[in-house]
Parts: C-alpha cells; structure tokens; sequence
C-alpha cells in the first residue's frame, strides 16, 4: 500500500463550506444573513452546463430547493430562483466567491504567471 493511502477516499477533502456575504437585502435584525457556499466535486461538475448550475450546485443555505422559497419567487428550479431573488451585482458576487472556493481563481493566476514568463 506504502504511500497511496493520502489518494484514498477517505484521506480526500474538497475545501471547508464557506459563508459569504451574498446581499444586504436579507437580514436578520438589521444584520445581513450570509450564504454558504461548498466546493464542487469534478464529478459534479462534468454534469453541469453552465456558471448557472455551479452556483446553485455549491449554494448550502439557503436552501434553493427549498419548495416554500421557490413557491415565493413563482420559480420552477433553483436556477430560476437565483436569478429572480438576486440583483445581477449580487449574482455576480456568488458566482465569484464560488470559482474562488472552487479554485478557478487560482488557475487563472497560474496562467497570467506562465504568460508573463
């Protein structure tokens, strides 16, 4: 077995869930309520076809699937939902903090240094 073991399943972590602030317009007195957010698996993601399905896919809370805040918004999924409850400024936001917690944000550094080099 000698060092496999750190690629075993068990020994795989996807980044901690991050909360995040998303949108001042949901509040809990007075404070806004952040959102979580969670690392997509490469599983995950092959499934997806668009920025769209990778921030409803890494939303935690609140809960997009949630059949009371999608009868609210009159959406029929969450993708719909996320864009009938955010401005296109907060939208952005989640969708930045979700590449970030993914990593994207990280390749695409990687590849300004190798253009530089």
């Amino acid at each position: 077995m000698g060092e496999m073991h750190w690629f075993f399943q068990e020994n795989n972590h996807l980044p901690q869930n991050q909360k995040i602030f998303v949108s001042e317009r949901f509040t809990e007195n007075g404070q806004a309520i952040d959102w979580e957010i969670r690392a997509v698996s490469a599983a995950e993601l092959q499934k997806l076809e668009d920025a769209d399905g990778v921030c409803v896919a890494a939303v935690v809370f609140p809960d997009l699937k949630e059949k009371g805040l999608l009868e609210s918004y009159e959406a029929d999924d969450a993708t719909m939902l996320l864009k009938k409850m955010l401005t296109p400024v907060e939208y952005y936001r989640l969708l930045a903090a979700s590449k970030i917690l993914n990593g994207y944000q990280e390749r695409k550094q990687q590849i300004k240094e190798k253009a530089k080099n």
